[in-house]
């Protein structure tokens, strides 16, 4: 298997940077998957209940009651102004965490339209379809531009950060037709205190 795994950089730059002297310490993905699905499922759940007035109880109890309203203002509203900031992202462990949370909550609203009397819903989906050859790689990219952003004090671990999206966003494309440029995210994970 000749798969570079991302984790793997959090975890030697991690070790390689003196770990008393800047705080710097591994997290397990087990740990930050923990925390995303804890957090952001919370708060995807209560801004759903605030926009719908509806009293859904999980994220399981919204994708299981998934209609044409509910991923309306999930895809239009609620996703695309979701801000997730990890203040102290080191290499990013926590922001692919949460790229992987939210990946399952557009995959599900993506694969549920398919299924949704909904025309203008199906015709935003094919026209995605349309101009992005991987719906993958566009749920990440989508992930990556607009919910992601991090900042560390330590500018190589911002870079790796930075990196680590990049590996996972280019790991989702099966043929070089796939790729798509992504816009710079220098904006997105900072260096700075």
């Amino acid at each position: 298997d000749n798969e570079i795994n991302p984790d793997v950089l959090g975890y030697i730059f991690e070790k390689y940077i003196n770990q008393k002297e800047f705080g710097a310490y591994y997290t397990k993905p087990e740990i930050t998957e923990y925390l995303c699905e804890k957090t952001i499922y919370k708060l995807l759940v209560e801004k759903i209940n605030n926009y719908t007035n509806n009293n859904f109880d999980s994220i399981s109890d919204v994708l299981l009651k998934l209609d044409e309203k509910t991923c309306r203002i999930l895809f239009r509203e609620i996703l695309p102004n979701l801000s997730i900031l990890d203040p102290s992202c080191g290499s990013g462990a926590f922001l692919v965490s949460a790229m992987k949370t939210l990946i399952n909550i557009y995959s599900a609203i993506l694969g549920k339209i398919d299924f949704l009397a909904d025309r203008d819903l199906k015709e935003e989906l094919n026209t995605i379809k349309k101009q992005h050859s991987s719906i993958p790689y566009f749920i990440k990219k989508q992930i990556i531009t607009n919910n992601l952003f991090g900042v560390d004090i330590i500018e190589e671990a911002s870079e790796i950060a930075k990196l680590r999206l990049f590996l996972e966003l280019v790991a989702s494309a099966e043929k070089i037709d796939d790729l798509e440029p992504l816009q710079n995210i220098d904006f997105n994970i900072m260096s700075g205190n």
